[in-house]
């Protein structure tokens, strides 16, 4: 079974680009924080995650560096051969749902959007709350 549940908080804001059939696919970074190193430094992994489709749209309009988020996806392996031949390797959280890990009110408002505003554009069918 390949299920991956990350909270953590985003380390820059998500960059969504669309493909040519206009797929809505979104990366980014989420911080992920370990505790305490023996000298009381933060130890933290970096995650990089890829959102599709309405996820995708959804996290970027509603998701800025520095916002906490709770993603549940699969671990996913990229292998590919660069056009000299070399062999490239790179692993990502790939995102299935999401869930905000402050209050909807927060996260509006830090996207300097009216207090109170409405989801109308969030597609609550992909939201697991």
């Amino acid at each position: 079974m390949n299920l991956v549940f990350i909270t953590g908080r985003l380390c820059k804001d998500p960059e969504c680009r669309y493909t040519n059939d206009n797929t809505a696919v979104a990366r980014f970074t989420v911080a992920t924080n370990e505790g305490k190193d023996k000298n009381g430094n933060s130890i933290s992994t970096f995650i990089k995650c890829v959102a599709f489709k309405k996820n995708a749209e959804n996290i970027d309009r509603y998701f800025l560096k520095g916002n906490p988020i709770i993603l549940v996806g699969k671990w996913h392996n990229n292998n590919w051969e660069d056009k000299d031949g070399k062999k490239h390797y790179s692993d990502e959280l790939w995102v299935d749902r999401f869930e905000f890990a402050q209050g909807k009110e927060r996260v509006l408002n830090a996207r300097d959007v009216e207090p109170g505003g409405t989801f109308e554009d969030l597609d609550t069918d992909e939201l697991p709350f």
